[in-house]
């Protein structure tokens, strides 16, 4: 295997149109010089039942369609796929590679031998909350309360325990200046205009990207995945807004576009930074970063 490390940077259910209107309208984004200076690559996706991330990220990490993998819900058991098709991290691991996991569909199944697991974060959609090392809960523990509470409509309220336990947590695992910014101008901005509040969904994976690279520095594994599904959420309620001329689009009232427009276009900006930080990190540190 190669000495160089990995990161597995999965943005969840992008399509080119938005990367391409986004690298147009930010000519100087991190995005936009990424797409300049990479290769671009596109598989047929040859899955059976139809194109859910569900279904469609166990092929990616299986390398087996889902007749195969047969992995179709989130939440179903993972017996059959783990013994047969066993997704790359765990491949990798068995190996002797270390590794680590932040967030990636279908995570929530843990190994039983954590051994080459530098750390291990399931993903948020997992009913119960495990952490490797422990002394992760409080942050998985404050990420499922936050995405329980908003999984239709941002909450507006915080978790006050969970939100205190992840705080002091923070403080010492990867707190940094511009999450914190970017953040603080946020909960302003909702204070004036509260339909903003949806943008916490966008907020949410800056704070696990404190994380990760604070893991990455820490544990320095060979492997890594870093999984955010911040965009799609915006995309699934904004689209009307952001392109309201669509031929066979959704017709919203012109408020209600007007109020939104801009969504994907925040949600994109926080991707950005992410982004940034993560190309910032993999140049100095001999790594290959993988957009997917």
């Amino acid at each position: 295997m190669s000495s160089r490390k990995v990161i597995m940077f999965e943005t969840n259910e992008i399509p080119f149109r938005v990367f391409d209107d986004y690298a147009q309208k930010r000519p100087d984004s991190h995005l936009a010089k990424l797409m300049a200076a990479s290769k671009q690559m596109s598989t047929v996706c040859e899955d059976q039942i139809e194109l859910d991330p569900w279904i469609s990220w166990p092929t990616l990490h299986r390398g087996v369609i889902d007749e195969q993998h047969q992995i179709v819900h989130l939440g179903q058991s993972l017996d059959f796929a783990d013994e047969n098709y066993p997704p790359i991290w765990r491949i990798l691991a068995d190996h002797g590679v270390s590794v680590g996991v932040m967030g990636s569909l279908h995570s929530s199944s843990v190994p039983v031998k954590l051994d080459n697991y530098s750390f291990y974060v399931p993903d948020f959609f997992a009913n119960e909350s495990f952490t490797h090392p422990a002394d992760l809960a409080a942050f998985q523990d404050f990420n499922l309360v936050m995405t329980r509470r908003s999984a239709r409509n941002v909450d507006t309220g915080l978790p006050m325990k969970s939100a205190g336990e992840f705080l002091k947590f923070y403080a010492t695992h990867g707190a940094s200046p511009s999450t914190i910014a970017t953040t603080a101008k946020a909960i302003i901005a909702e204070r004036r205009q509260p339909h903003l509040r949806c943008r916490r969904r966008s907020i949410q994976p800056l704070l696990s990207l404190d994380l990760f690279l604070h893991l990455m520095k820490r544990e320095q594994p060979d492997f890594a995945t870093l999984y955010t599904n911040h965009v799609a959420a915006a995309m699934h309620r904004y689209w009307a807004a952001a392109y309201p001329d669509d031929p066979d689009g959704t017709v919203m009232p012109a408020q209600w576009c007007r109020q939104f427009e801009d969504e994907i276009l925040y949600a994109m900006d926080c991707l950005d930074l992410m982004l940034g930080r993560l190309m910032k990190f993999a140049r100095r540190n001999d790594t290959k970063l993988v957009v997917c």
